[in-house]
């Protein structure tokens, strides 16, 4: 009767290790707090609001990145861990699907994302030139605070419900919260008629990389010990 029992422990063993809930990315607002309207952005199924700060890993993942669309006269470039990895200057002011992959990032609980963006138009800053980076604090509020009471240069953020690269479809979150996907709104100069974050925009998706807990890893170990334990115990047919 002992050998069972052993399918229920293995079974346990399983639903706690496939147990644990994510949402992978949330935005930091300690640094540039506040929101904005997009009046004017260009993508279809307009974003009304975005938001600003630093987009942050609340756990060890995997972060891909596409690329949307722009409307900008401006060359824009997107970097990721200071290297620029795609450019719009061949590419056609729109928003068509399907929407191309940009690269990944490997995150640890706590980082923040290490992407950013540099323009080739609009006055050049003495520290940062014509760039912002998420995981620079200070290169966002120069470029934020130059010139313009609201804004100069800035990246804007959204937190997402669902997106489909492939066929273009891209639902909103109501609540600025935790989530796994987060759109990325790049506004390259800031003049005041032109405030609508469309100038580049990405997608970033989240994906977990599985860490068990100190307590899993120990129940695991407790459940293996015990299958071994009932093996050795059942009679030999």
């Amino acid at each position: 009767m002992r050998s069972s029992s052993i399918p229920s422990l293995t079974a346990a063993i399983a639903v706690g290790l496939g147990m644990e809930a994510h949402a992978g990315l949330i935005l930091d607002t300690s640094t540039l707090s506040g929101q904005t309207g997009t009046h004017g952005n260009d993508l279809p199924g307009i974003v009304d609001t975005v938001y600003f700060g630093q987009l942050k890993a609340t756990q060890k993942g995997i972060v891909d990145f596409w690329y949307v669309g722009n409307e900008a006269a401006y060359v824009n470039e997107f970097l990721l861990n200071g290297t620029a990895v795609h450019s719009t200057a061949s590419e056609p002011d729109n928003f068509n699907a399907p929407y191309s992959p940009l690269g990944s990032l490997d995150v640890e609980s706590g980082d923040f994302l290490s992407f950013g963006f540099c323009t080739s138009g609009g006055d050049s800053l003495p520290t940062w030139g014509r760039c912002a980076y998420n995981d620079n604090a200070d290169s966002l509020e120069a470029q934020f605070n130059y010139s313009h009471l609201d804004g100069y240069r800035s990246i804007g953020f959204r937190p997402l419900d669902s997106f489909d690269p492939l066929l273009g479809t891209i639902t909103y979150a109501g609540l600025l919260g935790a989530s796994d996907l987060w759109m990325i709104l790049w506004d390259d100069s800031g003049a005041h008629n032109d405030d609508d974050h469309d100038d580049y925009i990405a997608v970033a998706r989240f994906r977990p990389v599985a860490v068990p807990e100190p307590a899993t890893i120990v129940l695991l170990g407790v459940g293996l010990l015990g299958i071994a334990t009932l093996r050795r115990r059942d009679p030999v047919a």
